[in-house]
């Protein structure tokens, strides 16, 4: 329940632009704490634990070794 600064990149910053145009239309038509990402099984936003479980899995398809990420 705290929030936590992420930073990324201007490459990551345009890609998540093009993610919301997908799935919303318009940028301005979003509230600002509406969240980035909906759980597919639950209502509303995921939850950090299902972000984090996708995220291992397709670093793993990937072939990125997770643990050398630190």
């Amino acid at each position: 329940g705290k929030t936590q600064i992420v930073p990324f990149s201007q490459e990551t910053a345009a890609i998540i632009r093009e993610y919301i145009r997908e799935e919303v239309g318009n940028l301005e038509e979003i509230p600002p704490a509406t969240p980035l990402f909906l759980g597919e099984r639950t209502i509303g936003h995921m939850t950090p634990e299902a972000l984090r479980f996708i995220t291992k899995r397709l670093a793993k398809a990937a072939g990125i070794n997770l643990e050398m990420v630190k």
